[in-house]
């Protein structure tokens, strides 16, 4: 398993983890999404998509940012219920960075 033992690493109360949540045709379609929607570079030099309220914590103020994009909803649908998503944070990870 390319990302270790994802139990121990989250071991810690309210984190739940779950594999295989979407199908491979539901993960064409939120990776074509994210692409489609395009993506910022972050500080750590990663690429990055942030949606929900846009909150800059050096000015204690919290600003309209982006919506729940179209392919959110593909992910939000296996989530427990009453989970109720407010944001949605989207980091690139490459497997060549090793961090």
């Amino acid at each position: 398993e390319a990302w270790g033992d994802l139990e121990a690493a989250c071991d810690f109360v309210g984190c739940i983890v779950r594999e295989e949540v979407v199908t491979e045709e539901e993960e064409r379609v939120v990776v074509e999404g994210m692409d489609a929607l395009g993506w910022a570079d972050s500080q750590w030099g990663r690429r990055k998509q942030d949606y929900g309220p846009k909150v800059n914590f050096k000015k204690q103020s919290v600003g309209d940012g982006q919506g729940m994009p179209p392919w959110g909803q593909v992910l939000l649908q296996s989530a427990p219920q009453g989970f109720d998503a407010v944001e949605l944070g989207v980091i690139e990870y490459d497997e060549g960075r090793e961090s």
